[in-house]
């Protein structure tokens, strides 16, 4: 009979030994009551702790008219941890009078602890009152303040403003250096702009040098070298100058050189192609250089054409 109750006694201490690793605890409280004044909210901590090794969950119930759970029923509590919080959010209603009561009835309980091993049913019963009191005139100062309210400049619409300035910044920048390209393929080398009395649109009219002249033509007077300009003009006509298609016109090979320079392939390719050739045309029955002409006669390149034209002038 004694072996039978000393067998009974160990396997309620074995019992009771994982039970005592699992407890709650809350703040104190006078009375088991919590003093609230009417529209307050109050947030009420409850803490579950377990001291064994083995995780355990626990079932929460809640039971009140001005309570509710935070979070959900069930909660995994580690094993040897004391920090794990259950939260309560407790709102007294604006109607309420001072010295109403409500009750606040909640239960703990795990509902396993570990794989393969049998729920022990340890239910935690717990009250406490929450007793309704005067608010305080503190208390209604704040709720009467109005709260400033600050503008709230939606996100989409600053990385919107940022975007436009920097597509303008970009835009003005373009349009600078635009311009300032624009001036200086203007600048072209031995050509000058020239306008008419009757406002017409611009030429461009090439820059004629001048060019020393061999032999004893230096040393004539200023009547004789007339009457030879006048000559040197005779020998180059019917055709003296050659107008370009862009409405430039030429004098000499020179001119002829730096126009071909900066000469568009559409202007080029009207002068010179598979069935003429202006270029050798001029050369040859206004300038009087046959042998040059005959070269230019045998290409339609437009780099070709200014090498010949380039070694003719060298060889002045």
């Amino acid at each position: 009979m004694r072996a039978r109750i000393l067998s009974y006694l160990l396997l309620a201490i074995l019992l009771i030994g994982p039970v005592q690793g699992f407890g709650i605890s809350y703040d104190y409280m006078e009375n088991k009551t919590l003093e609230l004044y009417p529209g307050q909210t109050y947030m009420f901590k409850l803490t579950v702790q377990n001291k064994d090794k083995e995780e355990v969950k626990v079932n929460i119930s809640l039971d009140s008219a001005i309570a509710r759970l935070v979070g959900g029923p069930i909660l995994e509590v580690p094993g040897q941890t004391y920090d794990t919080h259950v939260f309560f959010n407790i709102t007294v209603p604006e109607d309420a009078q001072p010295g109403d009561i409500y009750n606040i009835n909640y239960a703990v309980s795990p509902v396993g602890r570990g794989e393969g091993q049998v729920p022990i049913s340890v239910r935690y019963a717990r009250n406490f009152k929450v007793r309704v009191v005067p608010k305080p005139k503190e208390a209604e100062k704040e709720q009467s303040a109005p709260i400033p309210e600050k503008p709230i400049i939606p996100r989409w619409l600053v990385i919107l403003v940022v975007i436009i300035v920097i597509l303008a910044l970009l835009t003005l920048i373009w349009r600078k250096s635009h311009q300032i390209s624009r001036r200086i393929t203007k600048k072209k080398p031995g050509q000058r702009i020239t306008q008419s009395k009757h406002n017409s649109p611009k030429k461009y009219k090439p820059e004629i040098k001048a060019k020393p002249n061999p032999g004893p033509e230096e040393h004539l007077g200023h009547a004789q070298h007339r009457a030879l300009s006048t000559q040197q003009k005779k020998t180059l006509e019917p055709h003296p100058y050659f107008h370009l298609k862009d409405g430039r016109t030429l004098t000499d090979l020179e001119d002829l050189y730096h126009a071909l320079k900066n000469m568009r392939e559409d202007i080029f390719n009207y002068h010179v192609n598979s069935t003429k050739n202006d270029f050798a045309n001029w050369v040859a029955h206004s300038l009087k250089k046959q042998e040059l002409a005959n070269k230019l006669f045998r290409t339609t390149s437009h780099q070709k054409i200014m090498e010949l034209i380039k070694n003719e002038l060298k060889k002045r």
